[in-house]
């Protein structure tokens, strides 16, 4: 892991600090118990290192723990889901 991930409940983010960078992921409560993960963002000069896949992970574990279920606007995520076989996390439309 390259950096302590953070979740900001009050700004529905979790973020990843790695001196002056700072990566994110960004979520909005959408409805009950359903959240839209809309964006992540990595900052060049820290990208290749997996840290958008361990903000995934940190927001995939907060889903689980608290039974909610995801609509996976950001495309990165989308990916993530499909790839690690975690489409039950999925609000159907």
């Amino acid at each position: 892991m390259v950096g302590a991930v953070i979740h900001d409940t009050d700004k529905h983010q979790f973020t990843i600090d790695i001196g002056d960078y700072c990566a994110y992921l960004a979520y909005s409560d959408v409805g009950y118990k359903v959240i839209d993960i809309y964006t992540t963002y990595v900052p060049e000069a820290l990208r290749g290192q997996n840290i958008a896949a361990e903000l995934v992970a940190a927001a995939i574990d907060f889903v689980k723990q608290n039974n909610l279920k995801i609509i996976p606007t950001c495309s990165y995520v989308e990916r993530y889901i499909e790839r690690k076989g975690l489409l039950a996390l999925v609000q159907e439309a």
